[in-house]
Parts: structure tokens; sequence; C-alpha cells
């Protein structure tokens, strides 16, 4: 016996298995963790001046894990930048809780600090650490032969490891970024940012 099967049944199962598809791939994509802390600054029309520093507030972390930060920079397609790399000054100033029992808490911290290879131990305040460090980042824009590091059409966009921090729970911070460059002001960057993963 032969059956007849609708246009319209054919139509809306191939449809039902199609919109399934499509929300378990939509479901799949937008599962990912979100970055810890992302910011970007826009820098003036008329370049980065040696006087300007950006500055970048980290409120609170969510968890005590290790976070690598990475400068980021975005230069413009349009305008080029003369300089084939960028040095740049990077100072981090961390306040790092510490628990109630604030004596031990400290000397542990503080013996933690030693072992993972921060420069100088952290400073105790009353209720907190305070770590401050100072690194220096050569930022390579483009390789030796003239080619530039990023891909991008109208910004590209860079991103430059500096280090790997081991921070606790509830680590507030302070970055600035400047750079230490000749001339007063550097055309064809149009933005600078940070990120922790």
């Amino acid at each position: 016996m032969n059956r007849m099967i609708s246009v319209r049944t054919l139509f809306f199962g191939h449809l039902g298995r199609l919109c399934t598809f499509l929300f378990v791939g939509l479901l799949v994509v937008s599962c990912r963790e979100a970055e810890p802390y992302l910011q970007y600054g826009a820098v003036d029309l008329h370049g980065w001046s040696r006087d300007t520093s950006y500055v970048f507030t980290v409120d609170s972390l969510p968890g005590a894990r290790d976070y690598p930060l990475s400068v980021m920079l975005r230069k413009s397609s349009v305008e080029p930048c003369p300089f084939r790399s960028i040095t740049l000054v990077v100072q981090q100033r961390w306040t790092l809780a510490v628990p109630d029992s604030a004596a031990q808490a400290r000397t542990d911290a503080r013996r933690h600090f030693r072992a993972i290879g921060q420069p100088r131990p952290p400073r105790c305040l009353r209720d907190s650490l305070l770590m401050v460090r100072t690194d220096t980042l050569v930022a390579d824009l483009t390789t030796d032969e003239g080619r530039l590091r990023a891909r991008g059409i109208s910004v590209h966009p860079y991103a430059f490891p500096l280090v790997t921090l081991r921070l606790p729970d509830g680590s507030k911070g302070r970055i600035t970024v400047h750079h230490l460059m000749r001339r007063n002001e550097i055309p064809g960057i149009e933005s600078v940012g940070i990120r922790l993963q």
C-alpha cells in the first residue's frame, strides 16, 4: 500500500530538525567562559602623547587562580605608525585580600609570593597585602621584513602577553600603561587595552 506524504509534513519535519540543530549550535557557541577583565582606552586623534597614561581599574576578580595579563593595542590601517616596535611601561598595583587570621595569612602569603617568583614580596597592610610591579614591554608591530604581525581590515588588533599573575579571590588592581618612545606623539595607534584571561 503506497502512502502519500504531504508536502506540509516533509517541510515541517525538516524545519523542526533545522531549528533543533540551530538551537543546539547556538547553545554550544554561547556557553563559553567570559574573560574576567577586558578594557580599552581610546587614543587621541593626534596620536599617543608621551604624557598620556592609560589607567585600568580592576574592581574584583571572580576567583583565586592564575591570570595571564596581556597588553592590547589596536593599530589603524588608515594612518601608519612610523615604528616597527613600541616600548611600553606597565605598572601594576594589586590589593590582595587576606582572611581574618591576618598574622598567619600574611606570613603564608609572603612565602607564597616568593615561591612564585614575584620580584619582591607584597607589603603588609592592615587587612590586605599590596603588590606593586613594573614591567617594560617591547611591542613588535611588524616582522623583520616589514609585514604586520596582526590581521585586520581597518584596525589591526595586537595582543602582547606580559606576565601570569596568581591572584586570590577578590583582588583589586590598578594597571597603568604608557610609552617610552622619544617622539612625543605616536600616530597610528587607535586604542590601548588590558586583558586578564
